[in-house]
């Protein structure tokens, strides 16, 4: 199976400038519980969770509204795979 047939088509993702109350709406707004984060250049640097919110925000009592999602992504490596690329999910027969 590829990847192109269980991705979803047309992602919403978020900008890391934006604030937190941006993500939390999105996430509530869409039914799902994580963002893809892109940079200006439209690629992929992280994904925010709400997870990444409840611990990151809200448990220390910072302000969802100047807070950026940037300020709470992890710093970590993005690993990605092209849409023809083989899922690692085996096919069904």
């Amino acid at each position: 199976m590829k990847a192109r047939e269980i991705m979803t088509e047309g992602a919403e993702v978020i900008s890391a400038d934006a604030t937190i109350s941006e993500a939390a709406e999105r996430l509530a707004r869409d039914d799902v519980g994580a963002l893809p984060v892109c940079g200006p250049d439209g690629r992929l640097q992280a994904m925010i969770t709400d997870r990444d919110i409840v611990v990151n925000v809200i448990a220390q009592s910072k302000d969802p509204q100047s807070t950026r999602v940037g300020d709470v992504i992890p710093d970590t490596e993005v690993v990605t795979i092209g849409a023809d690329d083989l899922s690692g999910r085996p096919s069904r027969r």
